[in-house]
């Protein structure tokens, strides 16, 4: 949901679209979020799970697009989504990774909220697709304080340099499935610059921030 791109982790935020999904739109108004929304439910599984499918816990239905979390039980490795209603459902097969940051952007790609900044000022991005964390959360809820962060190291880099001062990282009371990292902008020319949030290897997307004087 943050990249576009079809990479997946455990607790993940994604979107999946098609048609005749949901039968009217509804959000979900309250946290936890629910596994049930405009008459649309979903499952995961993976195969070695003895348990049978972890239902997911959805943000957003429409007809045509839904917005679910990964279960955090899936681990890595191929998993099966299975979506739809009480009377027919469709599977989509993928592969899980323990790591696959997306940062959230404007529609121009630009780190949202935090545009733009000059070196040493600190700045906040949102990523999901950090994997498991620790202390761990329920699928579907909000931690009870801000202290749950990804268990693999997180680094970031601005412009190709990396950055030395994370003020604070972890996933905010009010999210689900999104962690926060504050950062102090390291020196780099001014202009149109990339940034990267890399979690146990694996590098996200490049989003901007245009960085000023």
């Amino acid at each position: 949901s943050a990249s576009g791109q079809q990479v997946f982790a455990p607790g993940e935020i994604i979107s999946v679209y098609g048609t005749a999904l949901g039968d009217f739109v509804q959000s979900a108004g309250t946290l936890p979020l629910t596994m049930y929304l405009a008459g649309f439910e979903a499952e995961v599984n993976f195969a070695s799970n003895p348990n049978g499918a972890y239902l997911a816990y959805l943000y957003y239905v429409s007809p045509n697009q839904v917005n679910l979390q990964i279960p955090y039980e899936i681990p890595a490795g191929p998993a099966t989504l299975t979506v739809g209603n009480p009377y027919a459902n469709v599977t989509y097969n993928f592969q899980v990774s323990p790591a696959a940051p997306g940062i959230f952007t404007t529609p121009d790609g630009l780190v949202n909220p935090s545009s733009s900044g000059a070196p040493g000022q600190t700045l906040t991005l949102f990523v999901t697709g950090e994997g498991a964390l620790r202390p761990a959360i329920p699928d579907g809820a909000a931690p009870a304080n801000n202290n749950s962060k990804p268990m693999q190291a997180v680094t970031l880099t601005v412009g190709g340099v990396a950055v030395g001062t994370i003020s604070y990282i972890g996933v905010p009371t009010w999210s689900v499935g999104v962690l926060q990292i504050n950062f102090v902008v390291p020196t780099v020319a001014p202009g149109k610059q990339p940034v990267a949030v890399t979690v146990g290897g694996v590098a996200s997307q490049a989003a901007y921030i245009n960085i000023t004087q």
